[in-house]
């Protein structure tokens, strides 16, 4: 993850540093949901034989790199809100237990909780519930990052579509969130 400052003020190292360590976790859980929402509904039939969506289903890794800028400008936006206020009266609506227990079934280890003081773990959480509502609500996101890691994932021939799929995808938040103050 290489989220840096994106916007005046943007220096809370605690969030950063949660984000830093939930990256991976991060990173697959928008994967596995762009294939979801892809391969797996029922409309995806209109868009691709049943031959090409066998193979993408058939993909299980891909280059974190071209989730990676998509996700860095989502955790900008997720620090602005924090930076705002935005969760503050979150803290006390769901137990560290709860958290816990949530992380342990949805993860195979939770390492990410282990190096984050429990009282910003409600924060971890927020953010998870984030990147689900955005991967829900934002299909210009969604389809630009399915064609990068799924459609171009193969060949030197489509390396261009797939950075250019990744940049589109990144620009979708950006242009969705336009009153972040965003430095770039």
């Amino acid at each position: 993850m290489w989220c840096i400052s994106r916007f005046k003020n943007d220096n809370n190292k605690i969030v950063e540093e949660m984000q830093f360590q939930f990256y991976s976790y991060c990173n697959s859980t928008i994967f596995d949901l762009i294939k979801i929402s892809v391969l797996f509904k029922e409309y995806s039939k209109l868009y691709f034989d049943d031959i090409k969506r066998d193979n993408m289903r058939g993909i299980d890794s891909y280059d974190h790199r071209l989730i990676q800028t998509c996700h860095d400008s989502l955790a900008a936006v997720f620090r602005y809100y924090v930076s705002i206020g935005k969760y503050e009266n979150l803290i006390f609506e769901i137990s560290n237990q709860e958290i816990r227990s949530f992380f342990d079934s949805t993860y195979v280890d939770t390492k990410f909780l282990d190096v984050l003081d429990e009282k910003y773990w409600f924060l971890n959480k927020c953010w998870y519930d984030f990147i689900i509502e955005e991967i829900n609500s934002n299909y210009d996101m969604v389809r630009e990052l399915a064609k990068a890691t799924l459609i171009y994932s193969q060949g030197d021939a489509n390396r261009e579509l797939r950075w250019e799929s990744s940049n589109n995808a990144a620009n979708f938040v950006k242009n969705k969130y336009i009153n972040v103050p965003w430095l770039l």
